[in-house]
C-alpha cells in the first residue's frame, strides 16, 4: 500500500548557538527532494539580527517560498476584504423598507469596509 504524505506549513525553527564570540541564529527547516524529506540548516550572525523576532521578520519571505506549494498557501490568498464582500453579498439580507435605525445593507457595509 503506497503512504500519501501530506504537504505541511513550515515555520521552521530558530535557535540560538553558542559561539567563540558570543552566538549565532540557527534556523532549521525541511526540504523535499524527491519523495524524500531533507533537513536544512542556515545560520545567522547575531550582530545583525538581535533578536529571535528580527531573525523571523527577516525569514518571513522566505517561509513563504519554502511554503508555496502547500495546501495552506493556496488558501490563504483569500483577503479580509474578500471575505467581507462575500458576506456582504450571501449573507446580509436586502432592506425593503426604509431602516428606521441605521442598519442598512449599505451603511453596515460602509461602516464595515471602512474599519
Amino acid at each position: 500500500m503506497l503512504k500519501k504524505t501530506v504537504d505541511r506549513y513550515q515555520h521552521g525553527s530558530v535557535r540560538k548557538v553558542k559561539r567563540a564570540q558570543g552566538f549565532a541564529w540557527e534556523f532549521r527547516y525541511y526540504v523535499m527532494e524527491g519523495s524524500v524529506r531533507k533537513p536544512k540548516v542556515q545560520t545567522f550572525d547575531s550582530a545583525i539580527y538581535k533578536t529571535d523576532k528580527a531573525l523571523r521578520q527577516h525569514l518571513e519571505s522566505f517561509v513563504v517560498k519554502l511554503n508555496e506549494k502547500t495546501e495552506y498557501t493556496r488558501s490563504a490568498g483569500v483577503t479580509f476584504g474578500a471575505l467581507l464582500d462575500r458576506y456582504i453579498a450571501e449573507e446580509m439580507p436586502l432592506s425593503k423598507s426604509p431602516p428606521r435605525v441605521d442598519t442598512s445593507r449599505s451603511s453596515t457595509a460602509s461602516a464595515l469596509s471602512s474599519s
